[in-house]
C-alpha cells in the first residue's frame, strides 16, 4: 500500500471548501481525469456526511477528519478517518423507496 498524499482538517462546515478544494486538487495531481472526477464525487459526498453528522450533538472542540489518497495492487483508494459517532449505513435504512 502506497499513500500519495495525506491531510488533516477541521471536520466543520465552513471547512467544506477548503477540504473538498485539496480533494480536487490532490486527485487531479496523482489520478487520471476520469479516476479523479468519480473519486471527487465519493469523496464529497462522504466528507458532507462527516462534517454534518458525525460530530452532531457531541461537545468537542477538536473534530478530525483525516484524508488519506493511494494505491493498493491496481486500485486507488481514499480513506476518510474521523473521531466522530460510527454510522453503518446497513443499520439505518430508514427511507421508504416508493417515495
Amino acid at each position: 500500500m502506497t499513500i500519495f498524499a495525506e491531510k488533516q482538517f477541521q471536520a466543520e462546515e465552513d471547512k467544506l471548501p477548503e477540504i473538498l478544494g485539496w480533494v480536487e486538487e490532490t486527485t487531479m495531481e496523482y489520478l487520471s481525469m476520469d479516476a479523479a472526477l468519480k473519486m471527487q464525487l465519493a469523496a464529497e459526498e462522504a466528507i458532507v456526511n462527516v462534517c454534518k453528522y458525525a460530530y452532531e450533538g457531541l461537545e468537542v472542540a477538536d473534530k478530525p477528519l483525516k484524508i488519506s489518497l493511494g494505491e493498493d495492487g491496481e486500485s486507488v483508494f481514499l480513506e476518510l478517518e474521523d473521531k466522530g459517532r460510527p454510522f453503518n449505513p446497513l443499520e439505518n435504512i430508514s427511507a421508504d423507496p416508493t417515495l
